[in-house]
């Protein structure tokens, strides 16, 4: 457990680094998270840009950024990169548990 967790703190520093020099990577899907993160925030509902209903994905990953978001007064955009890296620290502790058993 104590190596696992020292795997999630390695993986999430090296993502914000990567991050941090290159920036997160922003896609078409990365633009609808947001738009719909900012929508949901301010009451529109699940609207991607130019007022399209957000279907195509589940809708949990847009909902968190919001929230977080606001909650916090931070930038759509650190949230996720937060949240990128988070995960990905998550993924290579779970791989070492599933290696090491």
């Amino acid at each position: 457990i104590i190596i696992a967790t020292i795997y999630v703190i390695l993986g999430f520093f090296i993502v914000w680094r990567i991050t941090d020099q290159y920036g997160i990577g922003v896609s078409g899907d990365s633009i609808s998270y947001i738009s719909v993160a900012d929508n949901l925030i301010t009451g529109n509902g699940f609207l991607q840009i130019q007022d399209r209903i957000f279907t195509s994905w589940p809708p949990l990953y847009p909902i968190i950024i919001g929230v977080i978001g606001a909650t916090f007064n931070l930038d759509y955009l650190l949230v996720a990169r937060i949240i990128s890296a988070g995960c990905f620290g998550l993924i290579v502790a779970s791989g070492s548990l599933f290696v090491a058993y």
